[in-house]
């Protein structure tokens, strides 16, 4: 009988702890999203909502795709893409006007006031990505912290513009390595 439950006391002293550390790093990994001809990783506890944006349902020409936290940071990373632009229509000056024209008509649909910020480059999957951040006071009185970057990708002909954003104050820089944090696994082709 002492054998057995020395046994028991040695199984849960030295197993039980390898069973914690397993299931802890389970949930720590992240998950990959890959359909559409892209993929990156986000968050294990985050959710996915796909969205279409000239289909009812997204495909390979186009949609969009949010992951957020339902945590207090209530932070949004969305994912929206174009296919089918030539390269010739697309240049890296295009690329910072449509995102100037992109966050003015964001403050102007939604009403209240944006705020641009630090402008960043920086690359993804060999592709020069321009973002820019900016602070969005909602007519409500809500404060929104984010980042808005776009990219081509000439091996796909896709245009993909990104938007991460939280509710919870954070600088600058804090916001650009959240989305960089995308941009290290994202891959286009």
């Amino acid at each position: 009988m002492k054998q057995k439950a020395y046994l028991l006391i040695t199984l849960m002293l030295f197993v039980l702890p390898f069973l914690l550390i397993a299931m802890s790093c389970d949930t720590a990994l992240p998950k990959k999203y890959s359909k559409f001809g892209f993929s990156f990783e986000y968050p294990r506890q985050y959710s996915i909502e796909e969205i279409g944006m000239q289909d009812i349902k997204p495909n390979n020409t186009s949609g969009m795709i949010n992951v957020w936290s339902e945590s207090k940071e209530e932070e949004l990373f969305s994912v929206m893409w174009l296919s089918g632009i030539p390269a010739s229509n697309i240049s890296s000056s295009i690329l910072q006007e449509q995102l100037a024209k992109t966050l003015e008509s964001v403050g102007s649909a939604e009403g209240g006031s944006i705020k641009k910020e630090q402008i960043l480059e920086t690359t993804t999957a060999g592709h020069k990505v321009y973002g820019q951040c900016y602070f969005h006071k909602t007519p409500e009185g809500d404060n929104v912290y984010g980042i808005l970057g776009m990219f081509y990708c000439d091996n796909s002909s896709r245009l993909f513009q990104l938007n991460l954003c939280t509710s919870i104050n954070k600088t600058n820089q804090a916001i650009i390595n959240s989305l960089q944090n995308y941009l290290d696994t994202f891959t286009c082709h």
